[in-house]
């Protein structure tokens, strides 16, 4: 595993993509797979993350003094399902969709920007529109029937 040391921090928006991308490509390569509360590497069995911890902040006395507990099995199986593979896919995957979403976004900036350019056009249009048939309405209303 490559060492960095400038490791983003986790804001309320979350990591970019591009935070994502470089901590998945400087993790060990998966797959990784959990055993009890540990996540090791598939093809080298090396210790990839023990949690050691539980949900609610408790630390167990040392790794593996401490019997596991099903919540903790829960999450280094997850931890081991997110692995540098299926991140780096999962990242591929957004990209390729905003990507493909781009020329719906600048159709509707354009005519985003055509309504902006004839607002008071559409609006005065729509307002002789109402009027008429408000017109047309109380004429109607009004009109003694035989």
């Amino acid at each position: 595993m490559t060492e960095t040391t400038d490791t983003p921090s986790v804001t309320a928006e979350g990591l970019s993509l591009d935070d994502l991308e470089r901590l998945a490509k400087s993790a060990t390569p998966g797959p990784w797979v959990s055993l009890g509360d540990r996540v090791i590497s598939d093809e080298t069995h090396d210790t990839i993350a023990g949690t050691g911890l539980r949900a609610n902040g408790a630390r167990t006395l040392a790794a593996g003094d401490a019997p596991t507990t099903a919540e903790e099995a829960r999450n280094a199986a997850y931890i081991a399902a997110l692995n540098p593979a299926t991140a780096l896919r999962l990242i591929s995957e957004v990209r390729a969709a905003r990507e493909a979403l781009k020329p719906f976004a600048e159709a509707a900036a354009t005519l985003s920007s055509r309504w902006e350019d004839h607002e008071d056009h559409w609006q005065e249009s729509l307002h002789r529109r109402l009027t008429v048939a408000h017109l047309r309405a109380a004429r109607t209303a009004t009109e003694v029937k035989p």
